[in-house]
């Protein structure tokens, strides 16, 4: 079966007139999304921080052109969209025409990892329940010039959103690689965590939040020898594991929290730092930030040229504080680990994840009741 190419997607795209481009990775489309990068002037294309905020966004470039944008997602992202897509772009309110494109994980009877298997298998459903009629892309389509101009004439037709729903393994490798990124502080993830994990009792909770944050602490806990049953790893519903930490943190008062967090998680919900802030949880609040979407293509979250440690502090947390390459990093997690909570502490990392990284137990009921066993002191 022939797959398809990202150039001759995009082709047929710009021959129909889409030209402006807003979203969130995904690894179903990567090669698309890394041939964009390159290809696509950064004015026309940008990485949100929600689905929802890339909705709302190509809603205002059609309302200024009259052009028809793509919102690209993976299907996880539909949650974060619901709101717009219901409330502003759909056909009982400002009907604007929108296409979307959405991977398509956890598809029925696709094996994928198994946090996708609820969206996945409801995907379409939800689909239908918002209105928004789609198009199934995948290897097999052999007239991709039809397809794009029956999806782009459609969505003209209902002035509403349509979605193009993505299979895995649909798009061969793009021509365009993606850019290196030189070493600038001779830190990864892993070191932090392991750094981390050295300082602890073992009767500190941590939720650490979706992508490589999880499985990297699990693997740093099988180095260590220490036992993960104090771990939560927020395998899905990116951007809420500082939440999910305060909200474990009010209700056991007497044990601090740590939340191992990423820059793309905490940009995507970024308003949970001023909830935090006025809720004085005891939380220690770790910001691992590499500057990237590493788990989905590596693509840029705009988090490099943020002072988050700013942003902590002005949201009414206790200690803020960022850690750059000159910093010792033993002394800065000494600090943040006696600091008065709220606490937050950045730390910016170079890319890079280990080979043969190990997968966490998909037993999430299990987790969970070993976790909640954990948190009571059994």
């Amino acid at each position: 079966m022939k797959l398809i190419k990202p150039e001759a997607f995009l082709d047929e795209l710009k021959a129909a007139g889409v030209e402006f481009y807003a979203g969130v990775p995904d690894s179903l489309l990567k090669e698309f999304l890394v041939l964009l990068q390159a290809e696509v002037a950064p004015e026309l294309h940008h990485i949100t921080v929600s689905e929802g905020a890339a909705v709302a966004m190509a809603g205002g470039y059609h309302l200024a052109t009259g052009k028809i944008p793509l919102v690209y997602m993976q299907n996880s992202g539909l949650g974060n969209a619901v709101n717009p897509l219901m409330s502003l772009s759909h056909c009982q309110v400002y009907g604007l025409p929108l296409l979307l494109l959405i991977g398509h994980r956890g598809a029925p009877n696709v094996k994928d990892e198994p946090q996708h298997t609820a969206m996945g298998s409801a995907t379409l459903a939800i689909l239908d329940n918002l209105a928004v009629p789609y198009q199934l892309l995948g290897p097999e389509q052999n007239d991709l010039k039809a397809f794009v101009a029956r999806a782009v004439e459609r969505v003209k037709t209902i002035s509403s959103p349509l979605a193009i729903v993505v299979a895995s393994g649909t798009f061969e490798k793009a021509d365009q690689k993606s850019e290196k990124r030189e070493v600038e502080y001779n830190r990864t993830r892993m070191s932090v965590l392991a750094a981390l994990l050295s300082r602890l009792k073992g009767d500190e909770p941590i939720v650490a939040s979706t992508g490589f944050n999880g499985r990297e602490l699990y693997e740093a806990r099988l180095a260590s020898g220490k036992s993960s049953r104090g771990d939560f790893l927020n395998v899905g519903a990116m951007g809420h594991a500082l939440p999910i930490a305060a909200g474990i943190a009010l209700g056991k008062a007497d044990q601090s929290v740590i939340c191992v967090d990423g820059d793309g998680a905490l940009l995507m919900h970024l308003g949970n730092l001023i909830t935090v802030g006025k809720s004085a949880a005891a939380v220690r609040h770790l910001l691992i930030n590499n500057g990237a979407h590493e788990s989905v293509g590596g693509q840029p979250t705009g988090g490099a040229e943020l002072d988050f440690a700013a942003m902590a502090a002005l949201a009414g947390y206790n200690y803020a504080m960022s850690a750059g390459p000159a910093d010792d990093l033993d002394n800065v997690l000494d600090e943040f680990l006696l600091a008065p909570t709220p606490a937050f502490l950045e730390v910016r990392v170079d890319l890079g994840v280990k080979e043969n990284l190990a997968r966490p137990s998909s037993d999430f009921q299990g987790s969970k009741r070993e976790f909640m066993r954990f948190l009571s002191g059994q």
